[in-house]
């Protein structure tokens, strides 16, 4: 499931993690760049930077709980990214059933050469209270004129001095970080394309029987480093994130498959042997019966 954000299509996946109501998407496209709030449940995003410019993304109130590349995310922090940087977040079932997410994406004629850059993987960086304040609310401010007054937009005069505010509050983030940032360490990013692998060989064979030492076999790396890799970029073990995406195929069938797709079938189809277990599972997962998703089938 993509964010609902047309434009971030190529950029970002996000796949929502356990059930709850799904938050409306604030969101402004200015000159270039764009600008997003969403308020998600528990979720796990992967995305790679696809445009030049810098993607930065961060909690709307201090309280928010995630995690980046393995990695927690500060209270007052961002995270962010350039060209070709990976990012993997997640927050957990014990953050709260919605939390408020900014992101702001400037082409690259609007970075500062005095930003810090990413490497292969997007940057983790606490930044000082007061400065992540007002980001959170120039962010707030620019996408309250373009939901209420969206005719002002019009002005290029306007459009440009609330790019520059927005410039600025980034900037002046990035001016209380660390000298070091985390995000860059080699070993780390090095993980990346096995994870890719290890992710494509989930998602081309999930339907089936597989162990750890079959992926193992098959990739030519050891059981240790699929474990590392999975917890430490993924947040989660192998088995947990085959489980994920299984779920996630079945109510993807029960909602939009064809007819003979019941529930059995579409359980049966995606490698739960045990209805029992697979139902205790789904609920815990989407908040629902299964037997409730499929009555909300979409007619196509």
């Amino acid at each position: 499931m993509d964010l609902p954000w047309a434009e971030a299509k190529p950029l970002v996946q996000w796949v929502p993690l356990i059930h709850g109501e799904i938050g409306r998407s604030v969101r402004l496209r200015l000159d270039g760049a764009h600008l997003v709030e969403s308020r998600l449940p528990p979720s796990l995003f992967q995305g790679r930077l696809t445009q030049p410019g810098l993607l930065i993304a961060f909690g709307m109130t201090p309280e928010h709980l995630s995690f980046v590349n393995g990695r927690p995310l500060p209270p007052d922090g961002l995270m962010f990214g350039g060209l070709n940087s990976f990012f993997l977040s997640h927050w957990p079932y014990e953050a709260a059933p919605l939390q408020s997410v900014g992101a702001i994406f400037l082409p690259q004629r609007m970075v500062s050469p005095d930003w810090p850059s990413s490497g292969r993987l997007f940057g983790v960086l606490p930044v000082a209270a007061t400065a992540m304040a007002r980001l959170r609310a120039v962010l707030r401010e620019a996408l309250a004129v373009g939901s209420h007054s969206p005719q002002i937009l019009e002005s290029e005069t306007v459009r440009a001095a609330i790019l520059d505010r927005v410039g600025e509050a980034v900037s002046a983030c990035f001016q209380t970080a660390p000298a070091r940032h985390e995000g860059t360490r080699d070993t780390l990013g090095d993980h990346v394309d096995i994870y890719l692998n290890i992710v494509k060989y989930v998602d081309d064979n999930y339907s089936k029987s597989f162990s750890m030492r079959d992926i193992a076999a098959d990739l030519r790396i050891s059981e240790r480093t699929i474990h590392t890799v999975m917890t430490r970029l993924q947040g989660m073990t192998l088995k947990s994130y085959l489980k994920l995406q299984r779920l996630r195929e079945v109510r993807r069938n029960l909602l939009y498959g064809d007819a003979e797709f019941l529930v059995k079938q579409a359980a049966l189809k995606s490698g739960f042997m045990h209805q029992g277990r697979f139902a205790r599972e789904y609920f815990q997962h989407f908040g629902e019966t299964p037997s409730a998703t499929l009555a909300r089938r979409v007619k196509i």
